[in-house]
């Protein structure tokens, strides 16, 4: 079982330790993705999908990636830079959509979303169901629904964003920026809010709508 010893051949363990031939190496936990290739992966989604249950990283190197992404388990996604790292959704549904267990946690960083259309009519940008999300450093735009949370729709407990820019934004009723649906703490800071719309006359917060504090 395992590899012929000593491995490689020639060698004498030190410190009086010996390769143990049943041991299990460590699994990977970061993947890259280049789509002009040079990394793990070309595109964001093979990437999501080498990836456990546990809080793996996919990093991207700059580039447009035209992608609608789907996550089903807690994930750290890092761009190189948050102007030059673009995931472009072309109206063809939610951005990004987390659909994750309860206890689950993700954080998305150093990158441009634009031009989603949502799932479901909702969440334009980022369809988050997810206990805790983190957004740092993200450049939001140019996406719309046809009912709530024109950039981010969020179902869960906790959804801090922070460094970040959320603009020309659109729903047709609740949240043309953010719309939060009985989440129980929503936390911005240094962080820009523009030129969002709830265009239906009888629509609700273009910047962002709380479903749990308009209910109060």
């Amino acid at each position: 079982l395992g590899n012929p010893r000593p491995n490689p051949v020639g060698t004498k363990q030190d410190l009086g330790a010996y390769e143990n031939s049943l041991y299990e190496p460590l699994e990977k936990t970061m993947f890259t993705v280049n789509k002009d290739g040079g990394a793990d992966f070309t595109t964001i989604q093979n990437a999501i999908n080498a990836t456990n249950a546990l809080t793996d990283t996919v990093y991207k190197y700059n580039g447009t990636y035209n992608e609608n992404l789907v996550i089903s388990n807690n994930l750290t996604m890092i761009g190189q830079d948050s102007s030059l790292t673009i995931i472009d959704g072309g109206q063809n549904g939610a951005v990004v959509k987390v659909n994750t267990n309860s206890g689950s946690e993700g954080l998305i960083k150093n990158l441009t979303i634009r031009n989603g259309s949502g799932d479901e009519a909702t969440g334009g940008a980022l369809k988050l169901g997810a206990t805790k999300y983190t957004l740092d450093s993200v450049n939001i735009h140019s996406n719309n629904v046809l009912a709530d949370g024109g950039a981010i729709w969020f179902n869960g407990d906790s959804l801090f964003i922070q460094n970040s820019h959320i603009y020309d934004n659109t729903s047709a009723f609740k949240g043309g920026g953010v719309f939060a649906y009985q989440a129980s703490a929503i936390t911005i800071e240094n962080s820009n809010l523009s030129n969002n719309k709830a265009t239906d006359p009888a629509g609700q917060g273009g910047a962002i709508f709380h479903q749990q504090m308009h209910n109060r």
